[in-house]
């Protein structure tokens, strides 16, 4: 379990990230911005959607 410095350190991650892509001026679907608060939650790591994103390209659902 995460305490909550830990969740607020993701969750300051996560908004960092999602403000890099929408400078590039790209938005992040709903799965993956499900996938990011999991991971603020604890609920999955970094690594595990990095494999989930990779799968998702690979089956063609998502193009980069």
């Amino acid at each position: 379990m995460l305490t909550p410095q830990e969740i607020a350190q993701r969750q300051r991650a996560v908004e960092d990230a999602l403000a890099s892509q929408r400078l590039e001026g790209l938005e992040p679907d709903a799965q993956a911005l499900h996938q990011m608060q999991q991971y603020v939650q604890g609920h999955v790591e970094l690594a595990d959607i990095v494999a989930m994103f990779s799968r998702r390209v690979g089956n063609g659902e998502v193009h980069v």
